[in-house]
C-alpha cells in the first residue's frame, strides 16, 4: 500500500487511514501535505469550473431551425394582420372594436409545414371565427371558396412546388426576408 500523500510504501503499523480509500502515513507531514494538495486540487476545479461559466456566458446559443420557424410564422401573422388591416375576414370584427385577432393558417401548419410562414396562407379572424374555423372546417370550406376564389388554389399550387423542390427550408433566411418586408 503506498501513502496518498508522498507516494512512498506503508510499511504495516505506520498507516494512518482517512476515508476508507485514502491512506497516509501517522506522521504529520503526510498528513499536512494531504491536506494541501487536496487544497490546491479543489482550488483547479473551482478555477476551471469558473472558467467554463464564463465561456458559457459568452457563447449565444444558436436557434434550431425549428425555433427559426417558430419566429417567422410569428412575423408572418403580423404581416397578415396588418395587411387585412386587423380585422376579421369572415365577421369583420376589428382590433380597434376590442377584439382578439388571431392570424389563422388556411392551409394547416400541420400537413403544410413549409406554408406555415407564407403571409398569403394567413388570414386575420378573430378569436370566435378561428375557433369555428377549427370546429367546423367543411361548412368554412365553402365560405373561403366563395369569398377568396383562386386563393386556395394558388396556395396549394405554391406549396406543391415547395414539395416538388424538395428544398429544407433555411428559416434564418426566410426571417430576415419577412422582417426585411415589414
Amino acid at each position: 500500500m503506498k501513502c496518498k500523500a508522498c507516494k512512498k510504501p506503508i510499511k504495516k503499523g505506520e498507516e494512518r487511514r482517512i476515508t476508507n480509500i485514502t491512506t497516509i502515513h501517522k506522521t504529520d507531514e503526510c498528513f499536512n501535505l494531504l491536506i494541501k494538495q487536496t487544497t490546491e486540487l479543489a482550488k483547479r476545479v473551482r478555477e476551471k469550473r469558473e472558467k467554463q461559466a464564463k465561456t458559457k456566458k459568452k457563447k449565444r446559443k444558436k436557434l434550431t431551425n425549428a425555433k427559426w420557424r417558430k419566429k417567422c410564422v410569428e412575423i408572418a401573422k403580423k404581416i397578415a394582420k396588418e395587411r387585412d388591416n386587423y380585422t376579421c375576414v369572415t365577421c369583420n370584427r376589428s382590433k380597434a372594436q376590442g377584439y382578439q385577432i388571431h392570424g389563422s393558417h388556411i392551409l394547416p401548419e400541420s400537413k403544410h409545414l413549409r406554408m406555415s410562414c407564407v403571409p398569403e396562407n394567413i388570414m386575420a379572424q378573430c378569436a370566435r371565427c378561428h375557433m369555428d374555423w377549427h370546429e367546423h372546417p367543411l361548412s368554412n370550406a365553402q365560405w373561403f371558396h366563395l369569398k377568396f376564389t383562386g386563393r386556395y388554389e394558388e396556395l396549394v399550387a405554391m406549396d406543391r412546388k415547395f414539395k416538388k423542390e424538395m428544398i429544407k427550408p433555411n428559416y434564418e433566411e426566410i426571417y430576415n426576408q419577412l422582417k426585411a418586408s415589414k
